[in-house]
């Protein structure tokens, strides 16, 4: 009985090193190829273009910093904006906003149709509402999965008009 526990202590010691501290499933898919607790190194790695900015703004369940991003993405034909927030237990956070081409400001059919691509990758989402409080058009659509919360927003004034997707890594404390 001794050596059983023995070895029991043993694979829980390893896994515990081998998954390290986090409280996140390691690895989870955030955008693209990122994934939750990647560093920032490894982020610019994997995204040449990404560059060091300047975000004081704290962001998700973790309070994520942006510091790095993609000034110029293209995202379903439109140009678009990449953050890639960090908290200390790595990336945690990714905001991809397209819009910040004042010629081509994203509509509602195109807020419909990157729904539509979510609910066929993340399937029906947990909550979505449409409206129009004050004359703002308003699509928001939030889905919730194992170590992951993906929402996404439209909404178009007086001045023009946004689409952003929030990819937010999950951990015990702060929802799963």
């Amino acid at each position: 009985m001794g050596n059983a526990v023995k070895i029991v202590a043993l694979i829980v010691a390893v896994l515990a090193i081998a998954g390290g501290a986090r409280a996140t499933p390691d690895g989870t898919l955030l955008w693209q190829k990122s994934r939750a607790g990647m560093t920032a190194e490894q982020v610019r790695a994997t995204y040449p273009a990404a560059e060091a900015k300047a975000d004081d703004n704290r962001y998700g369940a973790n309070y994520a910093v942006c510091s790095l991003g993609i000034p110029r993405e293209i995202v379903m034909d439109r140009r678009a904006s990449v953050d890639f927030c960090f908290s200390k237990r790595g990336l945690d956070f990714v905001r991809v906003r397209i819009g910040d081409d004042n010629r081509v400001s994203p509509d509602r059919s195109f807020a419909v149709a990157m729904k539509g691509g979510l609910v066929a990758k993340y399937g029906q989402p947990s909550d979505c509402t449409e409206d129009r409080p004050n004359g703002i058009e308003k699509l928001e659509c939030t889905w919730v999965k194992p170590g992951l919360k993906v929402r996404l927003v439209y909404y178009k004034g007086s001045t023009g008009s946004d689409v952003h997707v929030f990819y937010d890594a999950l951990t015990t404390s702060n929802g799963l």
